[in-house]
């Protein structure tokens, strides 16, 4: 059960391979037992419970009690795009702020090449999150 956007949306948020398996294995089937999630992203058992607990810090899964057992569940794609809209923010911010310290401090020509090449790659980073995500 692979969706490259999807995949790719949960990357750029930070997600690991099997993070992102996790997360789509649960949005797919809903709440689900470990043993269940484990099976579904072809994890085992153990390697499951490190990679949920992750997900549940990040707040990107949500755990509940049925029955005396645990049951994890995918949160609403909505926190996803205000955690890939934050990623945004930081990155733009952070890229900027770099741009404007290499313009400051270096101001030769040869340094000029260095500031031109930042501000292409801030370029390139707002290019690419400027885009919305499609996938929900």
């Amino acid at each position: 059960m692979t969706n490259k956007p999807l995949n790719h949306a949960l990357f750029a948020l930070g997600l690991s391979e099997h993070e992102a398996a996790i997360y789509i294995f649960l949005a797919h089937k809903g709440a689900s037992n470990i043993s269940n999630v484990a099976k579904g992203a072809h994890l085992s058992r153990v390697t499951t419970y490190s990679y949920v607990e992750k997900l549940l810090k990040k707040n990107l899964l949500l755990k509940t009690k049925r029955k005396e057992r645990d049951l994890y569940e995918a949160c609403d794609p909505s926190s996803l795009i205000a955690s890939l809209d934050e990623v945004h923010k930081e990155g733009s911010l952070a890229l900027t702020s770099l741009a404007h310290i290499l313009k400051k401090h270096y101001l030769s020509r040869e340094s000029q090449r260095t500031q031109e090449g930042a501000v292409r790659c801030l370029c390139r980073y707002r290019e690419r999150f400027t885009k919305r995500w499609h996938v929900f």
